[in-house]
């Protein structure tokens, strides 16, 4: 689901099979500010755990695999295509990953090209 960077910083820590993960900002917030120098354009799509808890009737939100989009301006667009940096990480899986990677967003129909998966 996509949601607003405001919403992703309130993420809070985790624990998953016994082992602890921090607050969502402490993996974001980083990236968010380094990428700021540049655009302005963030798109987060983010998968949330299937149980939730309240506190207060608030929710206690975490945010298990975030993928946060840096859309760079149009002066960087090639051919249709906007330059993107990426920040990925998944938390609930066998291996926990955290990656960064630049690709290019097709403006026509949205598929995302990687040319050098590396």
């Amino acid at each position: 689901m996509e949601i607003t960077p405001d919403l992703l910083l309130k993420g809070k820590p985790t624990i998953i099979k016994g082992k602890q993960y921090l607050p969502t900002a402490e993996y974001v917030q980083p990236f968010f500010d380094e990428m700021a120098k540049f655009t302005d354009q963030f798109i987060v799509k983010v998968q949330t755990p299937d149980q939730v808890t309240l506190t207060d009737g608030d929710e206690d939100i975490t945010y298990n695999r975030v993928w946060v989009q840096a859309v760079m301006p149009e002066k960087y667009t090639i051919d249709n295509h906007s330059e993107v940096y990426s920040l990925l990480y998944g938390l609930d899986v066998r291996t926990p990953v955290y990656k960064v990677a630049r690709h290019y967003l097709n403006n026509a129909c949205l598929n995302l090209c990687v040319f050098n998966p590396s």
